[in-house]
């Protein structure tokens, strides 16, 4: 089913963590990314970001693409109104204070 390909890219990425270096691992998270974006998933979209983005952030050596990839989450959780999603990573994550447009009186 093609509705299921971008979960199944982005479960791919996930379960690739048991093979340290795996170096397809950041191109599962692209694609996974892209095909859950083109298929207008935006909820999965905003998932597959949070994940990636947290990958790049700990082990992926590139913390600028770690925080525009949760920046990205978070305005794909806003769009989807997923207002305690929105609060979590906020809280989580300082730097996306200033990327909170969606709900910037939730997070204090």
């Amino acid at each position: 089913n093609v509705n299921c390909v971008g979960l199944l890219q982005l479960l791919l990425a996930e379960q690739s963590h048991k093979k340290p270096g795996d170096p397809d691992r950041e191109a599962m998270y692209q694609d996974a990314i892209a095909s859950l974006t083109r298929s207008g998933f935006s909820h999965f979209a905003a998932m597959a970001n949070e994940l990636a983005g947290r990958y790049y952030m700990q082990e992926g050596g590139d913390t600028d693409l770690g925080k525009n990839l949760l920046a990205r989450s978070l305005a794909l959780y806003g769009e989807w109104q997923a207002s305690r999603k929105v609060v979590l990573l906020v809280k989580e994550f300082d730097f996306l204070q200033h990327h909170n447009n969606h709900h910037p009186t939730l997070v204090a």
